[in-house]
């Protein structure tokens, strides 16, 4: 399914222009195949998405109206609840483009005064 996505792409002249001028549908595209049962789907959505982050230098994964959007589908494909073929070979990509929040660190227990 990722190589339909890139002869599609590739063959309707697909460029960063393109791309942004659709760039809602294709979230809500991705959006679709993300949340579907389908593994080929997430991988092709994964692969997508990464390629949509890297189109002029990651301008559109900086857009205001796509900035969000991009970081839920990401985090959605790195639910380790969420399977899918190729999930290891893709996630460090994704997690280049879309890098996953720090995790909080535990606090430290209390310390006990000395001047008890």
């Amino acid at each position: 399914l990722a190589s339909v996505w890139e002869e599609a792409y590739d063959e309707g002249g697909g460029n960063a222009g393109a791309a942004a001028s659709h760039l809602q549908e294709l979230l809500a595209l991705l959006r679709t195949m993300v949340d579907g049962q389908s593994w080929a789907l997430r991988r092709a959505a994964a692969a997508a998405l990464i390629d949509l982050a890297n189109l002029s230098s990651g301008a559109l994964k900086k857009r205001p109206d796509a900035a969000s959007q991009f970081e839920l589908l990401a985090a959605s494909l790195r639910e380790s609840s969420r399977r899918w073929d190729d999930k290891e070979a893709l996630l460090p990509k994704l997690n280049a483009c879309f890098p996953p929040p720090p995790t909080p660190h535990a606090a430290p227990p209390p310390t006990e005064s000395a001047d008890m």
